[in-house]
């Protein structure tokens, strides 16, 4: 069964992580809160997702790239986001105790979270000078090396916590 990834958030970031992903391959589910910038996708063949909900519900993977992980922490906790068995990256920048209470909220609910820093700009995703840094649940890395590997050829599992 292939992978469906989900993306939250098509500011410039996600949407070159969306445009990376669209041309490897999996199956690929996006959302953001101004739906205005995932027309560009659906004109691809991309699915849109109209809430975070549904594109948590419809993924196996969800790539968080949101302008504020509080934000989307205050959606998942919001709604009846099924969380279990699903694997988060998250690759927002956040402070340290945003990041803990996302991790605890994904992880309480029995989903699975990893954490990333991106070391290189939105152009250079998919290139070979891309880097990213992962630290969190080692059997995401390990699950989804191949795609985040695809977004940064220099990425690195560095450490289970951060």
């Amino acid at each position: 069964m292939a992978t469906t990834v989900a993306i939250l958030g098509l500011g410039t970031m996600g949407s070159a992580i969306a445009v990376s992903l669209v041309s490897m391959g999996p199956r690929l589910v996006v959302w953001n809160r101004t739906q205005a910038k995932t027309r560009p996708f659906r004109a691809r063949g991309v699915r849109v997702a109209r809430t975070v909900q549904e594109a948590v519900n419809a993924s196996d993977v969800v790539l968080i790239v949101t302008s504020n992980v509080m934000d989307l922490d205050l959606q998942i906790g919001g709604i009846s986001v099924d969380v279990r068995r699903k694997q988060f990256v998250n690759l927002t920048t956040s402070m340290p105790h945003e990041l803990r209470a996302l991790k605890a909220h994904i992880e309480a609910a029995g989903g699975a979270f990893l954490n990333g820093v991106v070391q290189c700009s939105a152009q250079e995703i998919g290139s070979a000078g891309a880097a990213i840094t992962f630290s969190g649940d080692l059997s995401v890395w390990e699950s989804r090396r191949t795609i985040l590997k695809n977004l940064a050829p220099n990425a690195t599992y560095i450490a289970g916590r951060y």
